[in-house]
């Protein structure tokens, strides 16, 4: 059974601190027809570098109903 899940990609930015913790200066993709779901943890990332043309030292996401940054995760 194919799965698509919608992902918001944010890439070629930077973490701040200050205010508060922030992604900011970069670029951001919605993908809403990539079966996300077929695929495991290395086949996600590869699909990451391919997109971004960039290799990923850290693939972060947020947890679901939990207020950013508190629900941020690596």
């Amino acid at each position: 059974m194919v799965v698509y899940m919608k992902i918001d990609l944010h890439f070629a930015g930077i973490f701040t601190r200050y205010p508060a913790i922030c992604y900011s200066d970069g670029a951001k993709q919605r993908f809403d027809d990539v079966d996300f779901a077929g695929m495991d943890k290395n086949e996600f990332v590869g699909f990451i570098q391919r997109f971004a043309n960039e290799v990923c030292i850290n693939v972060y996401f947020c947890m679901p109903d939990v207020e950013f940054p508190y629900g941020l995760r690596v």
